[in-house]
């Protein structure tokens, strides 16, 4: 099953049964929802060679608005929703983007290659769009779109590295490509200019985001540390490591931006879980505020 539920007491709002996942499906595995929270997309690996993505308007409790089946391996960033709800891009054996705005929705391919796509991103104007492929290539694609158009590229080079975020800035100036080993911060405004900041945990970057304006990037380390660079310059503004060198696996920024919220995995010195602490910092200069404990 598949369901959303309302932050504010908890309770299902909607829910999809599994008679209408009928690509002959047996485990919904990645999922994500419209900024207005009408639009819910996911994937469904099926029983036989064809899986596909499945898009609901939870307004409409009647069948699925986009159906779309695909081979090929689907990863954690497999599919974006505009803020608006009007369009999507899915992954898998190629990159598809749907215009909801048209009846049926309106279908593009942008990327056919031999190359499974790993992860895809749109702008928050749906103006542009990002495709990294299992070659580590990523495109970035502009409106009008065109499916061999790409505005521009690049490879990342990191074979067998984790992928662990692709995402545009609020303001449109940055687009965000992370692994294992490094971030590759793409300034769209400057002629595509791109900084490739090392990663400041050899385990990993498990989150990061933009600030509202674009000009930071708070980014969690599973060696338990969380730093704030500027992404003009990719120069260390600050950094947090009390968290006893525990995995910081989550954060997430208010929107006024006074806020950090960062949740972390505690663990005694023989392994034993002791839960997850969520401290709430001031933001940029890390004042522990208050901690929830889980």
């Amino acid at each position: 099953h598949i369901a959303v539920f309302d932050l504010n007491d908890f309770s299902i709002v909607w829910q999809c049964p599994t008679s209408q996942l009928n690509l002959g499906v047996k485990i919904p595995k990645s999922v994500a929802i419209s900024a207005e929270g009408h639009l819910v997309m996911a994937y469904a690996d099926a029983t036989g060679t064809s899986s596909g993505w499945i898009g609901w308007d939870i307004t409409n409790k009647s069948a699925a608005r986009v159906k779309h089946e695909t081979t090929g391996q689907i990863y954690r960033f497999g599919v974006d929703v505009s803020r608006d709800g009007q369009r999507v891009i899915c992954g898998g054996n190629t990159a598809t983007l749907f215009d909801l705005t048209k009846s049926p929705p309106k279908k593009e391919v942008l990327v056919a290659s031999g190359s499974e796509v790993k992860a895809v991103a749109i702008s928050p104007s749906a103006e542009m769009v990002a495709v990294v492929d299992s070659a580590e290539r990523v495109d970035i694609f502009e409106k009008p779109l065109q499916p061999n158009g790409a505005r521009y590229n690049f490879d990342m080079g990191t074979d067998n590295n984790l992928l662990h975020s692709i995402q545009f800035s609020n303001d449109l100036k940055s687009l965000l490509c992370s692994h294992t080993l490094a971030f590759h911060l793409v300034r769209l405004e400057c002629n595509e200019e791109r900084l490739v900041l090392p990663s400041h945990a050899d385990r990993g970057v498990p989150d990061l985001r933009f600030s509202c304006d674009g000009t930071k990037l708070v980014s969690s380390g599973a060696n338990g540390t969380v730093h704030i660079s500027d992404t003009r310059t990719g120069d260390l503004l600050s950094r947090c490591d009390e968290f006893g060198g525990n995995k910081v696996q989550s954060i997430t920024l208010s929107s006024n931006e006074r806020w950090l919220a960062t949740a972390a995995w505690d663990e005694e010195p023989d392994g034993e879980s002791l839960g997850t602490r969520i401290p709430i910092w001031s933001f940029p200069k890390f004042e522990l505020m208050s901690v929830v404990e889980t």
